[in-house]
């Protein structure tokens, strides 16, 4: 088990961190159902697929501090009108402020521009 910097390397918290290692990799194994689900029902072309999770692991240190490891977030987003991007992995800061636009303008919904 890989233990974080900021994580006490004990048995207990390498129980933790396995136990939460296996519910990250179940997430991703059910992210991947859906997104088959939708290839095999064609609507994989037509699907803007959003996924975040809150910040940080329930560690000390891990959340509720604006270091790395207490705003690290994770976010996938899976747009059929960027299919070249499809793949892209980014390491830059975003803000989950900045979804509620995204859907709005894939909606192709009015929303007021602020400045």
């Amino acid at each position: 088990v890989q233990v974080p910097y900021f994580v006490q390397d004990t048995p207990a918290a390498r129980e933790d961190l396995a136990a939460q290692y296996t519910t990250v990799g179940r997430m991703d194994q059910g992210l991947g159902l859906v997104l088959e689900e939708l290839r095999h029902a064609g609507f994989h072309n037509s699907t803007l697929v959003i996924y975040t999770s809150d910040n940080g692991i329930p560690f000390p240190s891990g959340r509720t501090n604006l270091y790395w490891p207490g705003i690290a977030e994770p976010l996938l987003v899976s747009s059929p009108q960027h299919p070249s991007r499809w793949g892209q992995v980014s390491s830059a800061y975003i803000s989950l402020l900045d979804i509620t636009p995204t859907i709005l303008d894939w909606f192709s919904v009015p929303y007021p521009r602020y400045s």
